[in-house]
């Protein structure tokens, strides 16, 4: 039988096992920890994600104040062309 043929993980069947030992039930609440790390910081990652979108939202509103489309449209291609070079 391997790992991937459970319906649940190996941390939580590892729960349900008669008489585990301290070593098994450590591994399992190890992964358990882990994987609660990753949410936060699966979390933090949307959450700056979302910030950085508002950030640029702003700054592109506030460029449209003063200077027309065709001058932003210019400064998109001059950039483009640098980062090719």
């Amino acid at each position: 039988m391997k790992n991937t043929d459970l319906k649940n993980t190996i941390e939580e069947v590892t729960l349900h096992l008669d008489e585990v030992g301290d070593p098994l039930l450590k591994e399992a609440n190890a992964i358990h920890d882990t994987l609660k790390w990753l949410n936060h910081l699966k979390q933090q990652t949307e959450d700056s994600i979302r910030t950085l979108a508002k950030q640029r939202q702003d700054l592109f509103t506030k460029i449209q104040k003063n200077y027309v489309n065709s001058e932003i449209e210019t400064a998109d291609v001059s950039t483009t062309r640098a980062k090719d070079l």
